[in-house]
């Protein structure tokens, strides 16, 4: 079982003005499987899952980072060596990193 029951003081899973106070998102394998109240979601899931609690935080279930620099590496000085890679071996270099942002951690 790969699941996890993550709460927080609130959840926002629509409009900013749709916030779930004392919510949690339940993620299964990576994917969000459900979003509630934590009293909802704690009693409907199986005691063995385990609970991550994250007091004054605020869970955003289904945000994606849009912002990514897949040309960058992280060396010590990323625009040098993007601007003298040969542009073939750049592009494998930015495939393997997109790859290796899904599935999220």
């Amino acid at each position: 079982m790969n699941k996890v029951l993550i709460s927080a003081d609130h959840v926002i899973c629509g409009p900013a003005d749709q916030v779930i106070d004392h919510g949690a998102v339940l993620v299964d394998n990576g994917v969000i499987s459900a979003v509630g109240t934590a009293a909802e979601l704690d009693t409907s899931v199986d005691e063995s899952v385990p609970r991550r609690h994250c007091p004054g935080g605020t869970i955003m279930p289904g945000l994606i980072d849009c912002h990514v620099h897949l040309a960058f590496d992280a060396g010590p000085d990323p625009i040098h060596t993007a601007a003298h890679t040969h542009p073939d071996k750049l592009a494998a270099a930015m495939a393997d990193r997109a790859k290796r942002c899904w599935p999220p951690v």
